[in-house]
């Protein structure tokens, strides 16, 4: 919970983060409880989520987190997967654990009949663009979010 918090607050990487009109405290706990959430699911036994974890030094400094989609694979007749989080604690950027954690995603979810595999970042986010399009992925939409914060 604590990686999530710090990889997506810290540098302002994702777009709750990037908006400095939200409380910083309430932003760094949306990260916590999305993290606590996919290992709530993962440790429930969810057959459609895994997490990998990385480790150095006997520390865990980043993870992954795999789906796959039920209804789109329904949808397309083929098994759709996503990555719904990629995390890496900001101490340990620059050494190749998100590109080597997605690569060992893939991997998994090729092995398990994955055929199409999404995932979404923000477009500031350059370093997780790049280890994605390093592991294949190309980038297929960019978007805009408007916001307005309505402070009494």
């Amino acid at each position: 919970m604590e990686i999530a918090s710090r990889a997506f607050t810290g540098m302002g990487l994702d777009r709750l983060a990037i908006d400095k009109s939200l409380p910083r405290d309430k932003v760094r706990e949306v990260y916590r409880s999305e993290a606590r959430g996919y290992v709530k699911k993962a440790l429930d036994g969810d057959e459609n989520l895994e997490m990998i974890v990385a480790e150095e030094e006997n520390l865990i400094v980043g993870y992954i987190v795999l789906s796959v989609n039920a209804y789109r694979s329904e949808i397309f007749g083929f098994k759709w997967a996503s990555i719904l989080s990629l995390a890496i604690d900001p101490e340990w950027w620059g050494r190749g654990i998100g590109s080597n954690l997605v690569k060992e995603g893939l991997k998994r979810l090729r092995e398990g009949g994955a055929r199409y595999v999404e995932v979404f970042t923000d477009q500031n986010n350059i370093a997780a663009i790049r280890v994605f399009e390093k592991n294949g992925f190309r980038v297929i939409y960019s978007g805009i979010i408007l916001s307005q914060y309505l402070m009494e």
